[in-house]
């Protein structure tokens, strides 16, 4: 179902507001509050005259119950017809009074609902009638559903439902509901099933962290912009500090591809590194949904304390580029086709998985080799706030990998688009022990 129209309104608005390549959030609008230490922000722009936007709700359910997600849900108005914009004030009129998940869910029972049928559902959840037909009558939620609108026309929304999962952009339902059929996780694969491969990898001037001889190596290629290797970069952080000293953790990179939008958050991470920031950067670009703007960097690295003079020479420079052009490189070679994609031990696990799984993996190294360790109970994972989306993101589609796991993103190879040359290191950089290494 297209957008609704409301170019000659709703443009100069966005314009005026800054609107562009933002969500807001409204109060009393959001579908459902965030769980503790969420995990995924599921941001909906839907309409509530769209049979298919009313089984949304139910699709993310189930998507978070298979996955074991802690899933908060963000909904955005995005009535396709000038009929539906009272639906979606009167959700707004409701909201003011402690119940917009109430009529949320009573209107998606009722789509099309128009008129005295509003007035009936507000009788219903037992509203003050006199405050919500006030608020409807005069228009009060109008511009809260305008901006909306504003909103979906920025980030190039045209149709209902449009979901994004962590920034990660769904276009209609059939891609949701596509995800939810292979969301039945399979069990964890055993340690023994992982294929032992020699694996032989150009670590020098990778980002590491962990003692050069620990008993666990665990590489990680990863991309900045996969909602998954979000979530599987806070679980490696929670298991490094479940083992203190015993695993050495090793980022290479793996963007999507190679145009300066994709590598920009790739390149600030090895520019942090000459400054020995390199895990601290880390850490905001995974826990953060940014839209990865020269602008919003900065920000970030004056936060840091970082040099914003070295900071940009780094990124300008060809010597960050050719590390991540090497990396990239060397996933090709060994047929990485999704991120996360880890070598633990030279064992190659592709997806994410919960952190209990990863944990037996390591036990399991560290008993055949002789070392008793108790595990330390390691800090919760750092929340990622829902603020804002990115458009431009690799799709979340179905697992080609080894281990039976679909909590990735995959993507073809590119060899015909990357350079094939694997850039060496430049020399002079020092490696990255951790934050604040030098």
């Amino acid at each position: 179902m297209k957008l609704l129209s409301l170019s000659r309104v709703v443009v100069p608005l966005a314009v005026l507001l800054g609107l562009w390549g933002r969500v807001w959030a409204h109060p009393g609008h959001d579908a459902a509050g965030g769980p503790p230490q969420t995990e995924v922000v599921a941001v909906v722009f839907s309409d509530f005259h769209s049979v298919a936007c009313s089984e949304v709700h139910g699709l993310l359910d189930r998507l978070a119950e298979d996955r074991h997600l802690k899933l908060q849900r963000i909904f955005k108005h995005a009535p396709a017809h000038p009929d539906a914009l009272m639906a979606h004030e009167a959700a707004l009129a409701a909201g003011a009074q402690g119940k917009f998940q109430a009529m949320h869910d009573l209107l998606f029972k009722n789509t099309g609902a128009v008129g005295s049928a509003l007035i009936n559902m507000a009788m219903t959840l037992g509203l003050d009638l006199k405050r919500f037909e006030d608020a409807l009558d005069e228009r009060q939620f109008r511009p809260a559903v305008l901006k909306d609108i504003a909103e979906a026309r920025g980030l190039g929304v045209r149709t209902t439902p449009t979901v994004f999962l962590n920034g990660t952009r769904l276009d209609g339902l059939e891609p949701l509901q596509s995800l939810v059929r292979r969301a039945a996780q399979p069990p964890p694969p055993a340690w023994e099933s992982l294929p032992v491969e020699n694996v032989d990898l150009d670590l020098d001037y990778s980002p590491a962290s962990g003692p050069e001889d620990a008993p666990v190596t665990i590489v990680e290629f990863a991309d900045f912009q996969c909602g998954f290797c979000r979530m599987h970069s806070q679980t490696l952080g929670q298991l490094t500090s479940a083992y203190p000293g015993l695993i050495r953790r090793v980022f290479k990179h793996y963007p999507l591809e190679v145009r300066d939008p994709a590598l920009l958050p790739h390149l600030a991470s090895m520019a942090a590194l000459d400054q020995g920031r390199f895990w601290d950067l880390h850490l905001s670009l995974m826990t953060r949904t940014l839209d990865y703007s020269k602008p919003e960097l900065q920000e970030h690295i004056r936060a840091l304390g970082m040099n914003p003079v070295r900071f940009e020479v780094a990124i300008a420079g060809t010597r960050s580029r050719q590390l991540v052009l090497r990396d990239l490189a060397e996933g090709e070679s060994l047929g990485i086709r999704a991120t996360p994609t880890t070598f633990i031990n030279g064992r190659r696990l592709v997806g994410r998985q919960p952190l209990e799984v990863l944990a037996t993996y390591v036990d399991r190294i560290l008993a055949s080799r002789g070392i008793q360790a108790a595990r330390v109970s390691p800090p919760a994972a750092t929340t990622p706030p829902g603020g804002r989306v990115r458009e431009t993101l690799p799709e979340l589609t179905q697992s080609g990998g080894p281990v039976g796991t679909n909590d990735l993103c995959e993507r073809q190879l590119l060899s015909e688009s990357r350079p094939k040359s694997g850039a060496p290191a430049a020399p002079g950089n020092a490696k990255d022990a951790g934050p604040g290494a030098r």
